[in-house]
């Protein structure tokens, strides 16, 4: 089902290049004053799918910061340390006397790295933050650091008392509809902060024109028009950064655009641009493949900028992303239970079966038995539970034990070898289970932003 609406003064052909132009963007929105100019997912993605959006939370996390500044109970002069007295330890580095919120928002704690794999895991991120060492002094050295996202997450629990999703539920996303938002939370019981946030095209949408609009929502203020100015002032110099959109300054928790105007971002892809002077807010979310960067796709965006309101009489369609297609034949793999040889693999058994319309991948994870049903030349939703399946940035996000996995699966069949592949709606990627190989030496690669091969055998022989 088409999910895709271009108000008739839009160039209709330009939205379409956008598309064509940069690889794996799944949804576009403008919105400009009160009027939705473009609100488009290309099939089989929708503008109101709940999808991680990796770095983009860190706007998320900036506007709490927000909420509390306005309610006077924090500042972002406060000093970490006299926000958390008792996690500093013994041997902490003098400089850390001097760190403020401030400094975690603009990205210029001092250190020289990011420090969030290396404190995320923990079981007290704040005290392993405080024994990280900075190299530089706080607010003269930016670096991009998604471990003082995380203090900053633990900064809104500390003067709230509660987890950073229930106080933007409790003082924001109710009063604005959003609904069912998600964040991960890591084993210590922190909300990720930097990153980990589950969020629509319609979600981000709104959280831009609350910035836009200097706070106000419907009429209504949820935050003040100077929190709102302060976010997107080039509190840190990145001009060492190498492409023009990311070195053009930093704010809090945003970054500077080099054009005009400022945004939240997330990896792959997901934005949200705010264009104040057009009084427009963009709302983009994909996965950026083939070579294309995000400068790539900043520059793609603004070239339909600057082509939106040419005169257009072409009525060009969105294109969709197309299903794997096939016609059934046999595999020598076709029926065979396969055991893993690793038996604490995310996959630990597993069975193709070709149907007349389709295959079926039945697999376990060792703890719970799993059917993919997925039909040739079409899409059709699935949604299940696995462990260690759901691919994402390794080493920057949370592995939890098991998360769940919603899109649209298709099948194929190219030469005897079995795929499914699955268009995530969790999160901004793609999935495929591919078998090849022989009878009796068959290899299940699970494709990803983390492919990976399984290695198996078949019952009855010696591992």
């Amino acid at each position: 089902m088409s999910d895709c609406m271009i108000a008739p003064e839009v160039n209709r052909s330009a939205v379409a290049q956008f598309f064509r132009r940069t690889p794996e963007i799944h949804t576009l929105q403008i919105v400009q004053g009160d009027q939705t100019l473009v609100r488009c997912a290309a099939a089989p993605y929708s503008c109101s799918d709940r999808r991680e959006v990796y770095s983009l939370s860190k706007s998320f996390t900036s506007t709490a910061i927000g909420i509390l500044c306005d309610r006077g109970l924090l500042s972002t002069d406060e000093l970490l340390i006299d926000i958390f007295p008792e996690k500093c330890p013994p041997d902490m580095d003098d400089r850390f006397r001097h760190l403020r919120v401030h400094h975690l928002l603009s990205m210029n704690t001092g250190h020289s790295a990011c420090v969030y794999s290396a404190i995320s895991m923990t079981e007290d991120p704040v005290s392993a933050f405080l024994s990280i060492a900075p190299a530089y002094d706080p607010g003269t050295h930016f670096t991009y650091n998604t471990g003082a996202s995380l203090i900053l997450s633990a900064i809104v629990e500390r003067k709230s008392g509660m987890h950073l999703l229930d106080f933007l539920n409790h003082n924001l996303f109710c009063a604005m509809d959003m609904i069912g938002i998600g964040w991960n939370r890591l084993p210590c019981g922190l909300c990720e902060g930097g990153t980990g946030i589950h969020v629509s095209s319609d979600d981000i949408i709104k959280l831009g024109m609350l910035y836009r609009d200097g706070g106000l929502f419907a009429g209504r203020r949820l935050l003040s028009e100077e929190w709102t100015r302060r976010v997107h002032l080039p509190h840190s110099d990145n001009s060492s950064n190498e492409t023009p959109d990311w070195q053009s300054g930093y704010g809090y928790q945003f970054w500077c655009n080099a054009r005009e105007g400022y945004r939240g971002d997330g990896a792959c892809g997901q934005l949200m641009v705010i264009l104040p002077e057009r009084g427009m807010v963009i709302a983009v979310q994909g996965q950026m493949t083939g070579g294309c960067t995000m400068q790539d796709e900043m520059d793609s965006l603004f070239m339909l900028l600057s082509h939106l309101s040419d005169a257009d009489g072409a009525q060009e369609e969105i294109p969709p992303y197309l299903p794997l297609s096939g016609i059934p034949e046999r595999s020598p793999c076709d029926g065979i239970c396969w055991r893993a040889d690793d038996p604490q693999g995310v996959i630990t058994w597993f069975r193709f079966t070709a149907f007349e319309d389709g295959l079926e991948l039945v697999f376990s994870d060792g703890s719970r038995t799993h059917v993919l049903r997925a039909p040739f030349g079409k899409y059709v939703p699935v949604s299940f539970y696995a462990r260690g399946l759901k691919p994402k940035l390794i080493g920057l996000m949370c592995a939890n034990e098991k998360e769940e996995l919603s899109g649209y699966a298709s099948a194929g069949i190219s030469d005897g070898r079995p795929t499914i592949e699955i268009r995530l709606t969790t999160c901004p990627h793609r999935i495929t289970f591919g078998l090849s190989g022989e009878a009796g030496a068959a290899r299940l690669r699970i494709g990803g932003y983390n492919p990976r091969t399984i290695h198996t055998v078949k019952p009855g022989k010696t591992l």
